[in-house]
């Protein structure tokens, strides 16, 4: 600790006079690439009745800690459109499988931390999914296991090849 001890009661009465600057995790972040946590991640409709997947994604890094950046993937018969999604979720660490099986999976992707991008193209903003920086230790109430979280063993014999 410093020994430097400034006389900071000169400044008082502007301290008393100021607010506290609000920022609130609903604004949007600027464009650049951030480390985050899923911090919620459903199954929702459109007003227009169209279903989607909704993640709310909490930004831990390296700036603009606890701001909420939200992507949505669209899930629709249209194959590219799922393309999207599935690529979010392999992105994820999470096996695509069936998508009639995706609502029961969607646990698996809460508290991963991942490296996203918002880039903003003219009147559109995008959030892309770059890659999956950590994820959860399984916990043992969490039937669906991914390939990478099983137990890797190599037990060596005196076999020479």
């Amino acid at each position: 600790m410093s020994t430097y001890d400034p006389d900071l009661s000169v400044y008082e009465a502007a301290w008393n006079q100021s607010a506290e600057v609000s920022t609130t995790s609903t604004d949007e972040v600027p464009d650049g690439v951030y480390h985050c946590s899923v911090h919620t991640v459903e199954i929702k409709t459109s007003k227009a009745g169209n279903l989607m997947l909704a993640w709310q994604l909490k930004v831990i890094g390296p700036s603009h800690k606890g701001r909420m950046i939200f992507r949505l993937n669209m899930i629709s018969g249209d194959p590219r459109r799922l393309a999207y999604l599935r690529k979010d979720l392999s992105t994820c660490g999470i096996d695509p499988g069936k998508i009639s099986t995706l609502r029961d999976r969607l646990e698996l992707l809460l508290d991963r931390q991942l490296e996203v991008k918002v880039q903003t193209q003219g009147q559109y903003r995008n959030v892309y999914i770059n890659r999956l920086i950590s994820a959860p230790k399984a916990d043992a109430s969490v039937t669906h296991t991914l390939p990478s979280e099983t137990a890797v063993t190599n037990e060596l014999d005196d076999t020479p090849f």
